[in-house]
C-alpha cells in the first residue's frame, strides 16, 4: 500500500478511520505519513522521498531535542529512576512528560521526586 502524507491543519483527528493494517489513525500532525488503503480526504496525499526525508529529520531532531530535555531535568534534580522511565518511553510518549516538567520548574521536579519516594517507601513496606 502507498505512504500518505497529511498537509492539513495541525491536530487533525480521523476517529473512525484506519491504517491499511486496521489500527486507528488518531490524530496527525503536519508531514506526518501514514501506510493508508487510500487518502482519508483532501488533506493527504501520496508521500514523496522528499517527505520521508523531511519526515526523517523532524524525528531525529524531536529524539535529540528530547536527550537534551531529559539530561537537563536530571541536571535539575529528577530522580534518575523518573528520568530513566522517561527516558525509556521514548520522544513519542516521553517528550509531552519532560515538557510539563521542565514547564513546572523546580516546584514539579520535586513534587514528582516526592511522589517516587514515597512508592518506594510503600513497595519496601509491602
Amino acid at each position: 500500500m502507498p505512504d500518505h502524507v497529511y498537509a492539513g491543519p495541525a491536530g487533525m483527528t480521523y476517529p473512525e478511520s484506519r491504517h491499511a493494517d486496521q489500527s486507528p489513525v488518531g490524530t496527525v500532525e503536519q508531514g506526518e505519513i501514514r501506510d493508508l488503503d487510500g487518502p482519508l480526504d483532501h488533506h493527504w496525499r501520496k508521500a514523496t522521498g522528499e517527505d520521508r526525508t523531511a519526515r526523517e529529520k523532524v524525528l531525529a531532531d524531536r529524539e535529540k531535542m528530547f536527550a537534551r530535555q531529559v539530561a537537563q531535568l536530571k541536571k535539575d534534580g529528577l530522580d534518575p529512576a523518573i528520568a530513566s522511565q522517561i527516558k525509556e518511553a521514548g520522544a513519542a510518549e516521553g517528550l509531552p512528560v519532560a515538557q510539563a516538567l521542565t514547564d513546572g520548574g523546580e516546584a514539579a521536579i520535586a513534587q514528582i521526586n516526592a511522589l517516587e519516594g514515597e512508592s518506594r517507601d510503600a513497595a519496601d513496606k509491602a
